[in-house]
């Protein structure tokens, strides 16, 4: 348990650093120009007056999922992509692109981050873990045993039998719309129900002894869930 627990916050760490992060993010696929001597690549595009909008993206924030989420790196031009594969090498990181639009960096311990053709981002660790951030409602065995809920995914993640997901654009009112619809899918066994001021919380199990949690606090929202009978630290 304590092991999902810190998995768990170091997600909500890992939205909150894209939200801000996102406030600089470019837009477009425009091409990229990496300025030599650095490990990082500027977004240039040309304005209506003329002049040059130059960003920096990062190579690290881009590993991180965080970075150019707009740009569609196995969309670029030749040029493009090798910038980045020569960007990324300099990291210690090995980058290939696929017919289906992904994009793949690959550190030499096995760890992934995955660029999807939708623009998205997934870390894949050596150990099985996955991050997913943003996208549609995960696809795996315990986020089936819920209905998808209506709010935007900031992040998801699966791992040994641990499903935890952040939303955003979330109300208090959504979140208890959304309990009762968990009810109904058969969690509504040994309830336990916190609904102060600044904190809510719902958990339940189902008739098979999983578990599940649906939290709000601060403007932010989330669901975690746990496959009966898991390890516990």
């Amino acid at each position: 348990m304590k092991r999902f627990l810190i998995l768990i916050m170091s997600l909500l760490l890992v939205f909150s650093l894209v939200a801000c992060d996102n406030n600089d993010t470019p837009n477009g696929d425009d091409p990229l120009n990496r300025d030599p001597g650095t490990s990082q690549i500027d977004n240039q595009g040309g304005t209506q007056g003329g002049s040059n909008n130059t960003v920096d993206v990062d190579i690290g924030s881009i590993l991180e999922g965080n970075g150019s989420t707009d740009i569609i790196w196995a969309n670029q031009d030749e040029a493009t992509k090798q910038t980045l594969i020569d960007a990324a090498r300099e990291e210690g990181f090995t980058v290939t692109f696929g017919n289906d639009g992904t994009t793949t960096m690959i550190d030499a311990e096995g760890n992934k981050n995955v660029q999807k053709a939708d623009g998205t981002w997934t870390y894949i660790g050596k150990d099985g873990s996955s991050v997913d951030m943003g996208g549609d409602w995960p696809d795996n065995d315990l986020a089936k045993l819920v209905p998808a809920a209506n709010f935007n995914i900031s992040a998801s993640t699966y791992y040994d039998g641990n499903c935890a997901i952040t939303f955003s654009g979330a109300t208090l009112d959504a979140i208890k719309a959304y309990v009762e619809q968990v009810k109904s899918a058969g969690f509504d066994n040994d309830i336990q129900l916190n609904d102060s001021d600044n904190y809510y919380s719902y958990v339940a199990y189902d008739d098979d002894g999983n578990y599940l949690q649906i939290f709000f606090t601060s403007g932010m929202g989330g669901l975690t869930m746990r496959a009966a009978d898991p390890y516990d630290e």
